[in-house]
C-alpha cells in the first residue's frame, strides 16, 4: 500500500487502499493478542532442527527426492518452459498434476536444513534445486517461496546464540543474508523481462483513470526499468483492486472458477473484470471475493485467512516441530504476499496444506510402530 503513491497519483482509490491494509494489519493485531504467542529467535533454530527424529528425516527426504525426480516429467508433459517463456502458464493433461507436486520445490530449503548434518551434498543438492526449478518452470512466485525460506532460516541462524558464539559461521550466515538481499531482486528481474518483454512498457493518463493506460506519476516515469517492473508487480493488484472496488463491479464467475480450477469452461465471465490493462489482470489475495460480494465478503475472507495463520503460529510455538515449521513457512508467505494474486484461497494451498498434515501423522504413525516393534523386542528379551 506504501507503494501506491511513488507510481500512481493520490486519489479516492488510495482511500481504498488504506481499508485494505489498515483491514489486514487490525486483523493480525486482533490475533496476535489472542493468540499471545511470540517467537524465541534466540533458540527457535535449534529448537526445529536438533529435534528431529531419523524418521522424520527419512520422511521428508523421500519427499524431496520426488520433487526433483518429477520434475522431467513436469518437463515431458508441459514443455520446457525456459525455452518458451510465454506458455509459463499453459499445463497439459497429466502434467497439471504433476505441476502440483513439482511445485513444492520451496520445501527443499527447511528440508535440507533438516539433513545437512547426515547428508552434506543432498542438502546442497536440495538448496541449489529450489532455485533452479521455479527458474526453469519461469515461476517466479515459487522462486520467491524458496528464497523466503532460505532468508527466514538464515535469519534465524543469524539470530541463533549458538551461531553467534562461532565467529566463523555467524561471518558465513551474514554473508548468506546479504547475498540473498541482492541475488533476489536480480533473478527476479531478469526473470520478468524473460518472460514478459516488452508487456512492462505501460502507457500513462496521468491523474485521469483511461482504460488500457495506468495513472502514473511522473517520478514514476523516470524511474529504471528494472524498479519500474518490481513496482508495478507490487502496486498493480492492489490498483485492480481498490479500481473495481470503486466502480461496484460484481462477478461471481471469478470467485466460483476460482474453486473449480479443472471445470473453468463452465464460466464464461471468469475473467473479465474492468481492470484498467487487461494483461495485469491480478488484484490481490481477496480480489475474487471483491468480486463476489464486495468489501463485506472481502473482510470475512481477510477474517478467515488470518484465523487460519494464527491458528498454524499457535500450533508451531507449541510444538516447535518440523511439520509446524513447514506450515509456519507457507504461510508466513501467503501472509507477507497477500496484496499479490490469490493463493491462500487455491486448490494447491490446501492441497499441499493437506499433505503436510498428511506427512506429520504418516510420521507419527511409523514412529509408534518403531517403538511398538522395539518395546516387543525388550520384552522378549527380558524374558
Amino acid at each position: 500500500t506504501c507503494a501506491l503513491p511513488i507510481c500512481f497519483p493520490v486519489t479516492i482509490m488510495f482511500l481504498y487502499s488504506l481499508f485494505y491494509g489498515g483491514s489486514i494489519f487490525f486483523l493480525v493485531l486482533f490475533f496476535e493478542l489472542l493468540f499471545r504467542k511470540k517467537l524465541n529467535y534466540l533458540r527457535l533454530y535449534e529448537n526445529v532442527y536438533n529435534n528431529i527424529r531419523p524418521v522424520d528425516k527419512l520422511v521428508l527426504k523421500t519427499l524431496g527426492f520426488l520433487v526433483i525426480l518429477l520434475f522431467p516429467l513436469d518437463v515431458y508433459f508441459n514443455g520446457f518452459k525456459l525455452l518458451n517463456p510465454e506458455t509459463y502458464a499453459e499445463f497439459y493433461g497429466v502434467g497439471r498434476y504433476i505441476r502440483h507436486i513439482t511445485s513444492l520445490c520451496w520445501m527443499l530449503v527447511p528440508i535440507a536444513y533438516a539433513i545437512r548434518s547426515e547428508n552434506a551434498w543432498v542438502a546442497r543438492t536440495f538448496i541449489f534445486c529450489s532455485v533452479l526449478l521455479p527458474i526453469m518452470m519461469i515461476d517466479r512466485n515459487r522462486l520467491l517461496m524458496s528464497f523466503f525460506c532460505y532468508f527466514f532460516i538464515l535469519y534465524t541462524r543469524f539470530r541463533s546464540i549458538s551461531v553467534r558464539n562461532n565467529p566463523r559461521e555467524f561471518r558465513k550466515v551474514k554473508l548468506g543474508l546479504y547475498s540473498l538481499l541482492i541475488m533476489l531482486p536480480i533473478v527476479f528481474v531478469v526473470i520478468g523481462f524473460y518472460r514478459s518483454g516488452a508487456s512492462f512498457s505501460v502507457e500513462s493518463s496521468g491523474d485521469s483513470i483511461v482504460y488500457g493506460k495506468f495513472p502514473l506519476t511522473g517520478f514514476f516515469e523516470i524511474m529504471p526499468p528494472a524498479i519500474k517492473q518490481i513496482l508495478l508487480y507490487i502496486t498493480t493488484p492492489i490498483l485492480n483492486f481498490v479500481h473495481v472496488a470503486s466502480t461496484g463491479f460484481l462477478n461471481d464467475q471469478f470467485l466460483l472458477s476460482q474453486f473449480s480450477p479443472f471445470s473453468r469452461d463452465a464460466f464464461p465471465m471468469y475473467p473479465y473484470s474492468p481492470v484498467l490493462i487487461v494483461r495485469y489482470n491480478v488484484g490481490t489475495e481477496f480480489y475474487p471475493f471483491l468480486l463476489f460480494g464486495g468489501l463485506p465478503l472481502v473482510f470475512i475472507a481477510m477474517f478467515f485467512v488470518v484465523l487460519t495463520f494464527g491458528a498454524v503460529f499457535y500450533w508451531f510455538c507449541k510444538t516447535q516441530g518440523i511439520y509446524a515449521w513447514l506450515l509456519f513457512l507457507k504461510f508466513a508467505y501467503l501472509m507477507l504476499f497477500l496484496g499479490f494474486a490469490p493463493q491462500f484461497y487455491i486448490l494447491l494451498n490446501i492441497m499441499s496444506s493437506i499433505l503436510i498434515l498428511l506427512l506429520y501423522c504418516f510420521s507419527r504413525f511409523l514412529k509408534l510402530s518403531i517403538l511398538g516393534y522395539d518395546r516387543k523386542i525388550v520384552d522378549e528379551g527380558q524374558q
